[in-house]
């Protein structure tokens, strides 16, 4: 019988191994628990870590939310970005980034990292960015017509929702 042992991915392994010989024993319990480890971790890294009704409040909601590396892309720079930015993505000789500005440059993700211009860097296209500050929870946030730059402000396009002070949910 199959062990699932609390895992969204059934690993078709039985609870312990099934052999007549201690020593191949002892070594099939080190592969299985190797095994099982790597299906917990896969759990946690894709958010299907099975959660039960009681444990509802005791999540941290921001460490909850993870979407990781699914929604990264890496692109040159056409202008110098710090952390944070709001990014758009523009065909300038392949795709490039530079900062976005009101509805002329639309936002289209967010710089993960900060980069001068021709360097490479991950740009987010939806996810938790944890690089601005003051924002206000529960608060929906607008591309600014300020460069790279989001406002409380309804400018027409909604970049996402502050979750935390430092913590804006980002899905424009």
């Amino acid at each position: 019988m199959a062990n699932k042992a609390g895992m969204s991915t059934n690993l078709g392994l039985p609870a312990i191994p099934e052999v007549e010989s201690i020593e191949l024993f002892s070594a099939l319990l080190t592969v299985y628990n190797a095994i099982k480890n790597l299906g917990y971790s896969l759990d946690f890294y894709t958010g299907n870590t099975p959660i039960s009704a009681g444990e509802y409040a005791d999540i941290n909601y921001i460490s909850s939310l993870q979407l990781q590396k699914t929604a990264i892309v890496y692109v040159k720079l056409i202008a110098d970005v710090s952390a944070g930015h709001t990014i758009n993505l523009v065909d300038s000789g392949g795709l490039r980034a530079r900062k976005a500005q009101s509805t002329a440059q639309p936002c289209h993700g967010y710089a993960v990292v900060g980069g001068v211009t021709g360097e490479t860097i991950p740009v987010c296209l939806i996810g938790l960015c944890q690089s601005i500050g003051g924002l206000i929870p529960g608060t929906t946030y607008y591309q600014s017509a300020s460069a790279g730059q989001v406002t409380p402000t309804n400018t027409g396009q909604k970049v996402g929702i502050a979750l935390g002070p430092k913590h804006l949910w980002f899905n424009p």
